[in-house]
């Protein structure tokens, strides 16, 4: 037996356990879900929109966002003190990857750079809900 299966007992770490692969279980099929009726947009389209997504987040204006289009997983990196660059896949996308990256931006911006802990049970969650919310938002915006 471990120290920590002496401190807490197995039982307990068997429930943590299970509890953690429930979280990231949800936490995947909600992004999954997100992107089955959400619809595609070019990077053209993404920033047409990108000022009015930018607004209806409440980000701020003096806030730089920069949409990078290549063979990319979509991500989001801060690159100066206002400075954001949303990395998404070249072609088109989905619009709830271009909205899920700007929550990342809006929460990066409002909150500062974040420790693993919180971007993985608040920050990431709380991006997915945003595109979950919002995946269809675009469709009368997108022409």
């Amino acid at each position: 037996m471990t120290d920590i299966e002496k401190k807490i007992g197995t039982a307990s770490l068997k429930t943590i356990a299970v509890v953690v692969a429930l979280y990231f279980c949800g936490l995947f099929g909600a992004g999954f879900a997100t992107r089955i009726d959400s619809p595609l947009v070019s990077r053209n389209q993404i920033e047409e929109i990108l000022n009015e997504e930018k607004r209806k987040l409440g980000i701020k204006e003096d806030i730089k966002v920069n949409i990078v289009m290549g063979d990319y997983i979509p991500h989001t990196k801060k690159t100066n003190e206002k400075e954001y660059e949303i990395y998404l896949p070249k072609g088109s996308t989905r619009f709830c990857n271009f909205t899920h990256e700007l929550y990342h931006v809006k929460d990066w911006d409002e909150h500062g750079d974040h420790e693993t802990g919180y971007y993985l049970f608040w920050g990431e969650p709380m991006a997915t809900i945003y595109s979950l919310k919002n995946r269809k938002m675009g469709r009368a915006e997108i022409k």
